[in-house]
């Protein structure tokens, strides 16, 4: 069954296309968003997290200053795919047994460590953001690669036609999502939290 589904196109032959992101330094580029007074310079920032499907708390912040200058200046930051940076899309944490994928919002830098699928429209989103967090996605991605889910490995993941069920995949999938925020918007350490 699971080689029968690697005659459907992978996702990077879908214009669907994993991408690493930025090296960024730790101690001086990372803060949690309740750290800061003043977050003007500050970007959202994914870097993976804790397991989670389909979405994800936004607490990380990065420091990017005034367009970037500071951050580019730094000899132990490398700057990746910088034209899908600050972009919606999909975010995943590159190690785990289980992959997970989430909504990441525009205005988020993605990670080495969280990576991330921008460039990409709506349906699609919702379709890749199913398959990667369904049983058989997980499984099969784990057939051919161990905990670190690197963006080569996850760009060959084949991907089944679900053009005649965009509709049911994107209502499920606002439904999980919806059903997450309202949850995290009790939860008064995130930027999601409502009272």
């Amino acid at each position: 069954t699971i080689l029968n589904l690697f005659k459907f196109p992978y996702i990077e032959k879908r214009n669907i296309i994993v991408r690493q992101g930025h090296a960024f330094v730790s101690t001086i580029h990372y803060r949690l968003y309740f750290e800061l007074l003043n977050c003007s310079h500050f970007y959202h920032m994914y870097n993976g997290g804790t397991f989670t499907q389909f979405y994800s708390t936004y607490r990380e912040l990065t420091y990017w200053g005034s367009n970037g200058d500071s951050v580019k200046a730094n000899n132990s930051v490398v700057l990746r795919n910088p034209n899908y940076q600050l972009c919606a899309g999909i975010g995943y944490g590159k190690r785990g047994e289980i992959v997970d994928a989430h909504i990441l919002h525009d205005k988020s830098f993605f990670t080495v460590e969280g990576l991330a699928i921008t460039d990409i429209n709506t349906i699609n989103r919702y379709a890749i953001l199913s398959l990667i967090n369904s049983i058989l996605g997980q499984y099969t991605i784990n057939l051919y690669c161990a905990q670190h889910k690197h963006a080569g490995y996850m760009n060959l993941l084949p991907m089944p036609d679900y053009d005649k069920s965009q509709s049911d995949i994107e209502s499920i999938v606002n439904s999980i999502i919806e059903i997450k925020r309202h949850w995290f918007s009790l939860d008064e350490t995130n930027l999601e939290y409502h009272g």
